[in-house]
């Protein structure tokens, strides 16, 4: 560590300057509070511009498989991390970077990367492993025995040193969620493994790089509100449960039944069908208005936002298909008039922000709505988002009910 008198930055203070006064001596500490507080401004007003993530449509910092045991790659490129910016400048092997040396690691202060291990088990019936890529942002000071130039030639002495902006990528072997980062140390994901057992090479990689996306300003989307119809597959007899999906799988012999959620219904059991949802990645839900009629007294209407993994197109067993669902919200509106207008609001920030976040590289969302004892039409939908939020809007009629 550089010949420093003391660190007298705390960024709880809340300084935004350092004054120098007359007729004082200029310390060290003063000149190093002064970076560090307009280094803090800088990140302070590029978090509160910026989502966290890297430029959207592009391959920075993208993984992918090298075809060799127990390794891969990733691309250079740039992100930016709770408002500090990071840059990998050269294209990177996972085997080959710098703190694999245990030597290298101790002089940074870093923990080792440790080499990647083997999936093993039973050949059969062993889901694959699934382990987390991130990045890890951290930031170190740098002296003249590693870089000469910090030496004055005209006087032969290091008067300053230099903090360096490090990035390492890491993998959490058995588990799709990131460590704790330890002090100092920022961490983003990158990607997902699914590493089969007894397979060294790693070739099935999902990307989790979020994008880049400035949470300023309001937009809205509108949604022309034509449902995919749905109705039984040919040949297909068997009438499944109240509210569950039938979908035909690869991997599986007959339908993919999900609980609370169905996309195969009886012959002449009417049904208004799928919305697709084309939501702006990396907004936060906050709510969901519908708005539409009921032609009959009674009559209801049975809706839900589902947000459905990519990896159920992919793989999956009746065992496992629920953690490939997840309903967001549902509800069941009811006619109390002939002819009835409704319009209902519902909030969404019960939901854990995971949840509330689009995803649109891993899932896909769609409003799934049926109708019992006459045809309904739901009218008006579209998505309004601000501050990285949208909502499904319509305004409300203060002559809907709802059966809860």
């Amino acid at each position: 560590m550089g010949n420093v008198s003391r660190n007298t930055f705390d960024p709880l203070k809340d300084y935004v300057a350092v004054r120098l006064q007359q007729g004082v001596p200029v310390l060290d500490a003063d000149w190093n509070e002064l970076n560090d507080v307009t280094r803090q401004e800088l990140y302070d007003a590029l978090s509160l511009t910026f989502t966290d993530g890297i430029q959207p449509h592009g391959f920075d910092l993208e993984v992918l498989s090298r075809g060799e045991p127990n390794d891969f790659g990733v691309l250079a490129g740039a992100a930016l991390i709770q408002g500090r910016p990071v840059r990998v400048r050269k294209n990177l092997r996972y085997s080959t970077q710098a703190w694999t040396d245990p030597k290298r690691a101790a002089r940074d202060g870093v923990a080792v990367i440790p080499p990647l291990t083997t999936p093993t088990g039973p050949a059969e019936g062993v889901p694959p492993r699934l382990d987390i890529v991130y990045l890890d942002v951290w930031d170190r000071e740098v002296m003249s025995d590693e870089d000469a130039n910090l030496i004055n030639p005209a006087i032969g002495v290091e008067t300053c040193t230099r903090l360096k902006r490090e990035a390492a990528v890491r993998v959490a072997e058995g588990t799709t969620e990131m460590p704790a980062p330890p002090g100092g140390h920022l961490f983003l994901p990158l990607a997902l493994l699914r590493r089969p057992v007894n397979q060294p090479q790693i070739f099935n990689i999902e990307s989790l790089r979020p994008s880049l996306r400035t949470p300023q300003g309001t937009q809205l989307v509108s949604f022309f509100p034509a449902f995919l119809p749905i109705s039984t597959a040919p040949g297909f007899t068997q009438k499944l449960p109240e509210w569950r999906i039938g979908v035909s799988l690869l991997s599986s012999p007959g339908p993919l039944e999900v609980p609370k959620f169905r996309a195969i219904k009886p012959q002449g059991e009417a049904a208004v069908g799928l919305l697709p949802l084309v939501l702006p990645d990396g907004a936060s839900l906050v709510g969901i208005q519908l708005g539409g009629t009921i032609a009959v007294v009674n009559a209801q209407l049975q809706w839900q936002l589902v947000r459905i993994s990519q990896s159920v197109f992919v793989a999956g067993t009746q065992a496992d298909a629920s953690r490939f669902y997840d309903i967001l919200y549902e509800d069941t509106i009811r006619a109390t008039t002939a002819q009835q207008t409704f319009g209902a609001s519902y909030g969404l920030t019960h939901l854990d922000q995971e949840k509330r976040t689009v995803n649109n590289a891993r899932y896909q969302y769609v409003l799934f709505a049926k109708t019992f004892t006459t045809p309904s039409a739901i009218s008006g939908i579209g998505t309004r988002f601000s501050m990285c939020t949208f909502v499904m809007s319509q305004p409300p009629s203060p002559s809907s009910t709802r059966n809860l």
